[in-house]
């Protein structure tokens, strides 16, 4: 359930922006073209269902029960901005999981950067129980997630951590700060190739306003 509404309250976040670029002169300066979305461990959670989870029919039959009681019964929900796109061109999957990997079937044309502790004991790297709680549902960790995507023919990159941990920004109270900019590197690179950019001529452009402070955006050499 909890998966279910921070998918619906994602989706109604991403037909927001559809929604100002279309009605509100595009607010934020967002190119609908290119929505990407991904988060860290119940962020990932929350950003691959919003990715591949686009059908009632794919889901168990005790989830379609549950959504027949909450949110209208579909699969958008009714957090808001009805009647726009949820449509995302790829997704960031850091020590994730989804319910089950049938959800990517229909989302070949979807690339997947994942980052994932081949050791994780709180979302499993592969098949299990979250947290190894046997009363939550089993869910597919980052490796059947990429093996999947090789599969259905959809871009991929899985890249993984050979110790234990979870969410690998961090170890104790100190950044880990290599692997976070390689994921960045990696990522980034992987979805400019999506868009059809050449992610070796990616620079980016600073601009000093003196009265706001810094700004710093992306720029095509």
């Amino acid at each position: 359930k909890a998966v279910m509404r921070a998918t619906h309250d994602t989706k109604a976040c991403i037909r927001y922006f559809y929604k100002d670029a279309a009605v509100n002169g595009n607010t934020y300066g967002v190119d609908t073209n290119w929505i990407f979305i991904g988060g860290a461990s119940a962020g990932s959670i929350t950003a691959l269902h919003t990715a591949y989870l686009d059908d009632t029919t794919e889901l168990e039959q005790r989830y379609r029960n549950y959504l027949r009681g909450f949110d209208g019964g579909d699969i958008e929900g009714i957090s808001g901005n009805p009647g726009y796109s949820s449509r995302i061109q790829g997704v960031l999957n850091v020590s994730g999981a989804l319910g089950s990997v049938n959800y990517m079937d229909n989302n070949a044309d979807l690339p997947i950067y994942s980052l994932h502790n081949v050791i994780d004991f709180t979302v499993p790297y592969d098949k299990g129980y979250p947290m190894f709680i046997p009363s939550l549902p089993i869910v597919h960790g980052s490796k059947p997630i990429s093996n999947k995507a090789r599969n259905i023919g959809a871009t991929y990159q899985l890249e993984t951590i050979n110790e234990p941990g979870h969410v690998p920004f961090k170890e104790g109270g100190d950044p880990v700060q290599p692997i976070f900019d390689n994921m960045m590197r990696d990522a980034s690179k992987m979805f400019y190739r999506h868009m059809g950019c050449n992610p070796d001529a990616v620079v980016t452009g600073v601009n000093l306003n003196r009265n706001s402070g810094w700004r710093i955006f992306p720029s095509i050499a």
